[in-house]
This record gives C-alpha cells, structure tokens and sequence, in this order.
C-alpha cells in the first residue's frame, strides 16, 4: 500500500501539484482504488454540533468530524471508522506515532463520543453513529509524515494510524479551550500493532505505517461493527448500498458483489432488487472476505 500511495504521489508531483494535507488523503482514496473507495468527509460535509458542558449550563459547538468515511467488511460482519487525518508541518522530522498538535475541540469529540447533530450535507452521519460504537476504533487518526531516502535523497511518504482515544493531551483541557478551537500537543499512549479484545471483537491500537494499516483494515482490526438492532447503522449501509447503484464507476465487481452478498446474508438490506448490479461509490468499501493475515 505505501508504494502505491508514493507512486500516486510522486506522479501529482511530476505534474507539478503542491502537496498538502487534502492531496493526501485524497491520494489515500485512490490508493484503495483496486478494493476499496473513499468517502470524504472533510469541510462542511462532514460538520457536526454537540453539546459540551460549560459550568453551569450546557454549550452547543461544532466541527468536523473526519475526513474520511471507511468501511470494511468480511463474512460475517461489516465495520466503520471515522478517520480524521493529520499531516505533519515538518513531516521530515517525524516518524510513526511521535507527538503532534491536534484540535482540542474534535479530539474531544472524537474520544468523549456524544451524540451529535448533522450540519453538512453527508447522509452518511446519524445522532449517534459515534456513541454507539461497542469498539474504541469508531472514531481514529491518521497522521501523514514524510521520510528522507538516504540513497536517492528523496522523500517517502507515509501514514500512521491511532484509535483516537490513544491520543493523549499533554495537559487537562477547559471548556474554554474548546470553545475557542485550540490546538494541543497529543501523545500516542498505545502500542503499535497490538490487539486487544473488546465486548467480543479485537481492534488494533495503532500502526506505524500504510502497509501495517492495510494488513489491519483487511483483518478486520479497525472500526467497529454495524449492529442490525440499530436502525441508524442499517441506514448506514444502505444509504452505501443505494449510492452503489446509483453511481457508474467500472472497476471492481467482483469486490461490488461480494458486498452486495455480504449485506444480504447478514441481513442488512431494505427494500434491495434482486439482481441490480452495484456500481461503486466515493465509499471506502474493504473486501477481507479472503484474507487471512495476520499482524506480526
């Protein structure tokens, strides 16, 4: 995955594109073009309000809640995370999960997980598609980072990944502070590519770089499962599984219908014709129906 992500980068470059955090992770979308799509989420389509306490009384504040949309699925059950990225200012200097500056306001959002009102325009966000996460993988962060070729004396690219409840502050934060949209350096306080086990389910702490990310998505390592009891996780799903078939994108059937499949043997779908063929969407959409590996 991390030489597919640089070969796409280095061709942005050669045709003279700045890159800068959206390149990316646009990039990132399109690294997943052989199995998965990308939902962005970033700037007004992905903006959210919530209530944060204040004293005496409850405050209302809004912000983005990620830039992507991933979902991955398998055999028997169909996952999603909300991944906000980040990119580091001297991405030279930097390398797996090292301490960066994160948005006060969204960290809390993305670690407190309360119930949140939709104000752009995705119709992939419900009220409670962060609180009703069983997994801590809900909601996660993906810091962009570049590294020096001692040989050719270019520049890798690269992306660590963290659940976001793995991201520590380095003080308490105030009510103020979210208000006003700070920003404070965060800690990663996990273990790189260590499972560990949760109502049930196993989910990854964090990755060092893209190609331990992919390995982790693919087994099922990542975002937390959709329950068919939560009416809001089904029209997740189908909400997905109509953007399918409303979209023309030619590549990837065999991946269209093994999600197609998926969602009918788990029971998932509403009102599905039999026999439509899917087309793909802006959706990342992870086939880990055939893998088997595991993380080292």
């Amino acid at each position: 995955m991390k030489a597919t992500f640089n070969n796409l980068i280095d061709n942005k470059i050669a045709c003279g594109v700045k890159i800068n955090e959206v390149i990316l992770f646009t990039t990132l979308k399109q690294t997943f073009q052989t199995f998965a799509f990308a939902d962005i989420l970033h700037g007004s389509s992905g903006m959210v309000e919530f209530a944060v306490s204040d004293k005496t009384s409850m405050i209302t504040v809004q912000c983005e809640v990620a830039d992507l949309l991933i979902v991955s699925f398998s055999k028997s059950q169909i996952r999603y995370t909300l991944l906000q990225n980040k990119t580091m200012h001297n991405m030279s200097g930097y390398y797996g999960l090292g301490d960066f500056k994160i948005n006060v306001r969204q960290h809390y959002l993305l670690t407190t997980k309360p119930l949140i009102t939709p104000r752009g325009s995705s119709n992939y966000l419900f009220p409670d598609i962060l609180s009703s996460g069983i997994l801590d993988s809900v909601s996660s962060y993906g810091v962009f980072y570049k590294v020096k070729n001692l040989i050719t004396g270019g520049y890798t690219y690269n992306m660590n990944y963290s659940i976001a409840n793995r991201l520590k502050l380095n003080s308490p934060i105030k009510t103020s502070q979210i208000k006003s949209k700070s920003e404070r350096k965060s800690k990663f306080i996990g273990i790189p590519n260590k499972i560990v086990s949760k109502s049930g389910y196993k989910e990854v702490e964090g990755c060092l770089d893209l190609d331990d990310f992919e390995v982790a998505l693919k087994n099922m390592l990542i975002g937390t499962p959709i329950s068919k009891g939560n009416i809001n996780h089904i029209n997740l799903i189908n909400n997905i599984r109509n953007k399918l078939i409303n979209e023309s994108i030619k590549s990837d059937k065999p991946s269209r219908v093994k999600f197609l499949n998926t969602i009918r043997e788990l029971e998932l779908e509403k009102n599905m014709d039999n026999g439509v063929e899917m087309n793909l969407p802006d959706v990342i959409l992870i086939d880990c129906t055939n893998e088997n590996q595991l993380l080292d």
